[in-house]
């Protein structure tokens, strides 16, 4: 009998067989024969599969099959519309190989973490994490019978190698089929990181660079952080003695390295004179092994150092102590001789460290007018902080300029300076990160985790994980929402940087065209809470690249009197003389030299520099010809560091280049004499931005790829922590190397992690590049909820129109649902109840069959409170809440069920029953506590003592109020004080204290117009209408008011300007006035449920 032929599909096209018509695919009758088939071939350049529909519970779905080796690779696929020719070929090339799988990471250094895709998968078994580690730790394949023999001693042979088969299945299973590779000879597959691994690399660079008689820092860092307690810490292998044997000797040995790499840079420290430092890393190697006499003597000597002798005499009364009590020995007696010069005070002073050869800068030729400018600026710093911004094209000498000026100081200011990339610009916060992470913030920070931490130092280590210390955790920062969030971090960013009042400082943040938005946001929030501080705030940029966002700054920080622009044009022929004199002494080729740079200063300079011969036309030319004299080697090392920028650090540049440790020496050494890179410390920078950018468009397609591919790798040997916020570093670099599957699933943690810091605009980068990348409703969801926030309405509704149609598409009902109600709260801020409703129906049907009671309350949620915005039926509103509140605690949603009391409370107060409002607002609080939900206590008491106030009990106003002022205080919220401020000024007013009520109302018109509330900047003027009337100045009340009314929207808030207006043109006798005002009112309140608001209108009449 012959065999049946499966029908085949070639590339994006069916073919059913002799006599029968081919089918497209991806069309309306690919997809309605896919409905009636059980099986098909699929043969295409990513390679063959042959794929089955399986039935499973209820549902049928299709699978793809593909032998390999001895191996049956199955892969889900989906529901008939996830059988795409794009799906097909992207899993053909995943399962053939073609395509990379999820990255593995064993952290197997102090308590084992295992991951993969960057979720955390559970081995469970000890020995499963002893066989990783064995073969981590062995760079060669082991053999099967030795580990048979080490983990299954007690066992016979076929019941060992059972057990061994068993680990190996669960193993793989959990990780990949290729984790542990081999048959009679296992090992790692390559792709599987393991910080052990990764350790042993930095050991060997380690080693490299002290043989080359080179001092670097970065291996024994990376040693450090790598090192999180002994190997498999806590588990033990008590039947397994051998191994147990093996893994004592092993937690010795990554100890020693760890203890000898926190050695190193405690020297590297002493001889930096970076003392603070050598005291953080001395109690970190001691806090292992307090017996170490050497980290003893380097805090004792770091505390002498830093100023307090006291603290070191205690340090070495401790040493002393340990000593005499655990080896019964006294301190060894270069101890002794530092204790007696301390005593003395005759403290050794270390010889200050010795700088690598600087090549002298160029002169500063025909900038008096400008430096003069920068003088100006910062003695107006003496009154408040004051911005330059140094505008001009590439080379012109922004960078020189503020240089030139701050070397010319009689006393130096702090420094804290970054540079914007064209690779970070849609990295949340990248420069302030940077400057968080350089010397000598890190120092200070780190040092301030490692005691009893401040509070703000928790919202830094969103941004600085680093900053968690074991010894001393972090606390939990409060839930807020997220723009209340980003002030947090904005000023725990202010204080991270040690910025102050009465301690003058310069933060330059050059190439800021290249800045992302949340930098800018954050500039904007310095010069403003900076008022007090003697701070100057350098920004340089090339005026032909503005984006809108540092328009909008620059014009703010123009408007506010804060701004000093400063042109830089190009040099007369006279300066470009004197500067090629200064440089070179031969004027011979300054006619040429003027003519081909037409005055730039850097063209200047390196025309005047360049070898004799043929002279390039243009800038990029020249140092294209400086490039092309490099070595292969050189030239493979600054193509890796331009693709790195600014990751570019000696580890970094090791395993993006593919050098070995020597030839990375060498090549540095290179680099920097030819000065195209320098050394500052921690990574290696570029000359001038011109050289990387000249390098990097200068790469070939093939070699482009393969450097970020290894970049991207790279990166991927990180902390998660640290992977997690590079997350946006990887979705480009896997972009660029045309993984674009990888791409979008790093530019999708991107977009989230973007969200949580509330950089809109960097989210909505990230979830349009990957959902362009690999479309997926969820990327689509994502890119609405940043439009969503951007308050950009029409985009975002689409975007949720988009997931809604996407989850559908694909059976997802709960993200369907998810996505409509989404929708419904967009609607809801714009009073749109029909709209509300349609997108909650439509939910909700997605719903039925789930019975999910928390997406239930949601849904009645939005609805209830879309009548009370609208005007519609209150009671019908205080209905669907109160069926919310039920389905919230059915479902256990405790957050849902704070904003459901909050608006009960709400439709409480406009339907006038202010006790039963009071009511909710304190049960509100009480639950707020209870869940420690900061911000929902600060609203809760504000809203009580409001209420309280309109009830007449002003001592329980008083009380809410404090206990509102308290909170905020404590927490540093931001937002909320606007509103507070209102409520204060509302009090005093009340109490007929005109001028506390114009004091706190002004403050808070300020933060509302600051932030953009247009709503509550009229409920200030209406509320400052009421102080002038107050006064006795009922006309000017009057007008005020009017002013209010023709911009407020109809609704409670201008019933109440109505009422207001009907009063106050009643003390002024004006009748017809009055009788309008409340024909006015009448007609907003007709058909309403205001009862508060009818009987005000009814005691008015």
């Amino acid at each position: 009998m012959a065999s049946r032929r499966l029908p085949t599909v070639r590339n994006t096209t069916l073919s059913l067989g002799p006599g029968e018509r081919d089918i497209p695919l991806d069309t309306a009758e690919w997809f309605a024969w896919l409905g009636g088939a059980t099986s098909f071939s699929y043969q295409g350049a990513g390679g063959a599969l042959t794929v089955r529909r399986e039935q499973k519970g209820r549902q049928w779905y299709w699978y793809a099959y593909r032998t390999q080796g001895r191996q049956l690779q199955k892969h889900y696929l989906g529901r008939d519309a996830a059988v795409t020719s794009e799906r097909l070929r992207a899993l053909a090339a995943q399962m053939s190989g073609a395509g990379q799988p999820a990255a593995a990471r064993a952290a197997l250094f102090g308590t084992a973490a295992i991951s993969l895709a960057g979720q955390p998968v559970a081995l469970g078994a000890a020995k499963a994490l002893g066989l990783l580690a064995y073969l981590a730790a062995h760079e060669q394949p082991q053999p099967r019978e030795q580990l048979l023999a080490l983990l299954w001693p007690d066992s016979a042979g076929e019941a060992a190698r059972k057990n061994l088969r068993n680990l190996l299945w669960k193993v793989r299973a959990a990780l990949g089929e290729d984790t542990v590779q081999g048959t009679t000879h296992l090992s790692l597959h390559e792709r599987v990181w393991t910080d052990v691994r990764a350790f042993q690399q930095a050991a060997h660079a380690a080693s490299a660079a002290q043989a080359a008689g080179r001092a670097l820092a970065s291996p024994h860092q990376i040693i450090r952080r790598l090192y999180r307690g002994p190997l498999l810490d806590g588990l033990s292998f008590g039947d397994a003695a051998d191994f147990e044997l093996w893994l004592v000797g092993a937690r010795e040995f990554y100890f020693e390295r760890y203890q000898q790499a926190l050695a190193a840079l405690v020297e590297s420290a002493r001889a930096a004179q970076r003392w603070a430092e050598v005291a953080r890393i001395a109690r970190e190697a001691l806090a292992s092994d307090p017996l170490q006499e050497p980290a003893h003597r380097a805090l004792i000597e770091a505390h002498a150092h830093m100023g307090d002798r006291a603290a070191a005499l205690r340090q070495y009364d401790a040493l002393r102590d340990v000593l005499q009590r655990e080896l019964g020995v006294a301190p060894l007696p270069e101890t002794e001789q530092l204790r007696l010069d301390i005593l003395s005070g005759d403290m050794p002073q270390a010889a200050p460290p010795a700088q690598p050869p600087q090549a002298s800068p160029a002169p500063l030729i025909g900038r008096g007018a400008e430096l003069a400018a920068m003088r100006e600026a910062w003695q107006a710093t003496a009154g408040r902080a004051q911005v330059v911004a140094l505008q001009g094209e590439a080379g012109i000498g922004k960078s020189r300029l503020w240089q030139a000026w701050l070397a010319g100081l009689d006393a130096r200011p702090a420094l804290l300076a970054a540079r914007c990339l064209p690779m970070t610009q849609h990295m949340p916060l990248a420069p302030a990160i940077g400057l968080l992470r350089a010397e000598p913030s890190r120092e200070r920070l780190l040092a301030m985790a490692s005691f009893t931490p401040p509070s703000w130092l928790a919202d830094l280590a969103r941004i600085m994980p680093e900053l968690h210390a074991p010894a001393h955790p972090l606390p939990t920062p409060p839930a807020l929402p997220p723009a209340e969030e980003q002030l947090r971090l904005f000023e725990a960013l202010v204080l991270g940087l040690g910025l102050a009042p009465g301690q003058p400082a310069v933060l330059v943040v050059e190439d800021v065209h290249w800045a992302d938005k949340a930098t800018l946001d954050w500039l904007g929030y310095l010069t403003h809470r900076a008022q007090a501080m003697p701070l100057l705030v350098v920004i340089t940029y090339r005026p032909e690249e503005l984006p809108p966002a540092l328009l909008g700054l620059v014009a703010a920080w123009s408007q506010a009197g804060l701004l000093r622009k400063i042109a830089l044009g190009r040099l007369s022929r006279d300066e470009t003389a004197a500067l090629v004199a200064s440089l070179v002494g031969d004027l011979s080729q300054v006619e040429q030299i003027y003519a081909q740079s037409d005055g730039n200063p850097y063209f200047i300079s390196e025309l005047a520099q360049a070898a004799p011969g043929d002279i390039p036309v243009a800038l990029t030319d020249l140092i294209a010809s400086r490039l092309a004299a490099l070595s292969d080697e050189a030239l493979q090392v600054i193509q890796a560091a331009a693709v790195l920028q600014p990751e570019t650090d000696f580890f970094m540049i090791q395993q993006t280049s593919g050098c070995d440790d020597a030839t990375l020496l060498r090549a540095l050494d290179l680099l920097q004499a030819a000065g195209l890179l320098r050394d500052d410390g921690e990574r290696y920078v570029f000359g001038h931005p011109l050289i990387a950018a000249v390098v990097e468009r200068g790469l070939g397609s093939a070699r482009r790829v393969l450097l970020h591919r290894r970049a991207a790798a790279a990166w991927e040997r990180l902390e998660p922590a640290q992977l997690r916020l590079a997350a946006g570093r990887m979705a480009w670099h896997y972009r660029e190397a045309g993984e674009g599957s990888r791409a979008a699933r790093y530019a999708e943690q991107a977009g989230d992690q973007a969200l949580a810091l509330n950089a809109n605009a960097e989210a909505a980068h990230f979830y349009q590049m990957a959902h362009e990348l690999d479309p997926h409703p969820a990327r689509i969801f994502g890119l609405g909820l940043a439009r969503y926030r951007l308050s950009e309405l029409d985009a975002a509704r689409a975007c949720f129109e988009a997931a809604v149609q996407g989850y559908e598409a694909q059976d997802d009902t709960r993200g369907a649902a998810m996505a409509c109600l989404e929708l419904a709260r967009s609607f809801l801020g714009t009073g749109d109840v029909g709209k509300v409703q349609l997108w909650v129906q439509r939910g909700r049907q997605h719903l039925a069959d789930e019975q999910d009671p928390v997406e239930q309350a949601r849904a009645a949620y939005l609805l209830g409170a879309s009548m009370r915005v609208s005007g519609g039926s209150l009671a019908e509103a205080a209905s669907l809440l109160r069926r919310a509140y039920v389905l919230a605690q059915l479902g256990k949603a405790p957050q849902l069920l704070l904003d459901i009391l909050l608006e009960q409370g709400n439709v409480a107060a406009q339907q006038g029953d202010l006790p039963l409002a009071i009511q909710f607002y304190r049960t509100l609080v009480a639950k707020g506590e209870a869940a420690d939900e900061v911000l929902v206590r600060v609203i809760g008491h504000n809203n009580l003592a409001y209420h309280a106030m309109l009830l007449g009990d002003m001592a329980t106003a008083h009380a809410d109020i404090d206990a509102a002022f308290a909170l905020v205080e404590r927490h540093n919220l931001m937002l909320t004080r606007q509103w507070l401020y209102s409520t204060r000024g509302e009090i005093a007013l009340a109490e007929g204290d005109w001028d506390a009520a114009e004091a706190w109302l002004r403050r808070g018109m300020v933060l509302a117009e600051r932030y953009g509330n247009r709503e509550h900047v009229a409920t200030y003027h209406a509320n400052l209408a009421m102080v002038a009337r107050g006064r006795g100045d009922v006309a000017r009340a009057a007008t005020m008011l009017e002013e209010v009314r023709a911009e407020a929207e109809a609704g409670f808030f201008l019933a109440q300007v109505e009422l207001r207006l009907a009063e106050t043109h009643q003390l002024l006798g004006d009748a017809p006035a009055t009788q309008a005002a409340l024909a006015r009112a009448a007609a907003l309140l007709a058909g309403s449920e205001y009862g508060w608001l009818k009987a005000w209108l009814a005691r008015l009449r």
